[in-house]
């Protein structure tokens, strides 16, 4: 499928290694990585780290911290992240973090677990968004990346 670039040399059975041109994959590999990066800077300061703990019983039926990480992206700039639901749901402390390293208490205000998306709410100034895209204009096998992974 992908053909990688060789170095110039001898193989193991002494034949001689040429260097191969970049090839149609090598190039539309190229495109794409340019497509990811143009998309990261143009969206990454409204991805939203986030941090929650959730209750957690032990053996003992004692409630110990649980919770884990999440990210989500910021859709109005008052405030509002969509995320998943499984990240969210039921946490006890949810904090947002920024690229740009700002911090904020985030709180749930919208839940659905049926189709796993949630919406929590920052209080901060000047944030940047992302606004959704057309989804009728998607094909199926279309690779698309994901926004929110680019915050780590």
């Amino acid at each position: 499928m992908f053909q990688h670039l060789s170095a110039e040399g001898e193989s193991a059975s002494g034949e001689p290694i040429r260097r191969k041109a970049l090839n149609e994959d090598f190039e539309l590999l190229d495109a794409y990585s340019r497509t990811v990066v143009h998309v990261a800077n143009r969206v990454s300061n409204a991805v939203v780290h986030l941090k929650v703990q959730k209750p957690r019983a032990s053996r003992r039926q004692t409630p110990q911290p649980g919770g884990g990480t999440g990210s989500g992206f910021i859709i109005s700039s008052d405030g509002f992240v969509v995320t998943n639901s499984h990240v969210v749901s039921g946490a006890e402390r949810i904090e947002g973090m920024l690229q740009d390293g700002r911090t904020f208490s985030a709180r749930v205000v919208g839940d659905d677990s049926a189709t796993d998306i949630a919406v929590v709410k920052i209080d901060g100034d000047n944030l940047a968004t992302v606004a959704f895209g057309a989804s009728d204009r998607l094909q199926v096998g279309q690779v698309a990346p994901s926004a929110a992974r680019m915050a780590g």
